[in-house]
């Protein structure tokens, strides 16, 4: 009883770690797109933003302001989400 107490314990430890570790890998995985943002009919590089939709929208700045597009067959018009 006791060393199936200890191999438990022993296997949950271990799958923890790799789960720690596999979620870093997959944040450091994201993609950062350059961002735009609509003026006078044309797209103008504004910042750097990402793909994670799990984030907050892109916008000119962290506190708010216009929202920041990716490009989309030469318009701004793809949602971006803010980088962390």
């Amino acid at each position: 009883m006791k060393n199936a107490r200890l191999f438990l314990s022993l296997a949950l430890f271990t799958f923890a770690i790799a789960g720690a570790f596999t979620n870093k890998t997959a944040k450091a995985a994201l993609t950062n797109f350059p961002g735009y943002i609509k003026q006078n009919g044309t797209c103008v590089y504004k910042n750097e933003c990402s793909d994670d939709v799990t984030s907050t929208l892109c916008t000119v700045t962290n506190s708010g302001g216009s929202r920041i597009y990716g490009m989309d067959q030469g318009d701004c018009t793809l949602d971006l989400w803010r980088v962390h």
